[in-house]
């Protein structure tokens, strides 16, 4: 027998980001539509083995509006993700990180948050970590 050459694969990579807005925004979408339930479903297992369910509701289920105002930013392959939203009126830049789950993206937590400011600054307000159960 002769031995068989290894051709290597010339497809490009398939570009996640795409994939990882669409995941955000229909997470947050969830939130916005009171289905708090397919919110859930939507985050990795580690991210709700380090959240108390009934806190996490408690607080999205605190906003009357949660509104994406822009194209989200996807930040290169590391899965976060910076989508401008609205809550109750007030605009922030809302960062998440997303893991690949067995069936899609998975919000794995919040990476912090930036409110909109008139100078546009694109620092993150590190004041501002902690997100209260938001992710």
């Amino acid at each position: 027998m002769s031995p068989t050459a290894v051709v290597p694969s010339t497809a490009a990579p398939v570009d996640p980001a795409p994939a990882l807005a669409d995941a955000a925004v229909a997470y947050l979408a969830a939130l916005d539509a009171g289905d708090l339930d397919g919110a859930w479903a939507r985050t990795s297992p580690e991210f709700q083995d380090q959240q108390d369910r009934a806190s996490w509701e408690s607080f999205w289920s605190g906003f009357d509006s949660i509104e994406v105002t822009g194209p989200v930013q996807v930040e290169g392959r590391s899965g976060a993700v910076a989508v401008p939203v609205s809550f109750d009126g007030s605009d922030e830049r809302y960062r998440l990180t997303l893991i690949e789950g067995p069936t899609g993206w998975l919000v794995d937590g919040p990476v912090g948050r930036e409110r909109d400011r008139p100078d546009d600054s694109d620092d993150l307000d590190e004041s501002d970590e902690s997100d209260g159960g938001r992710g």
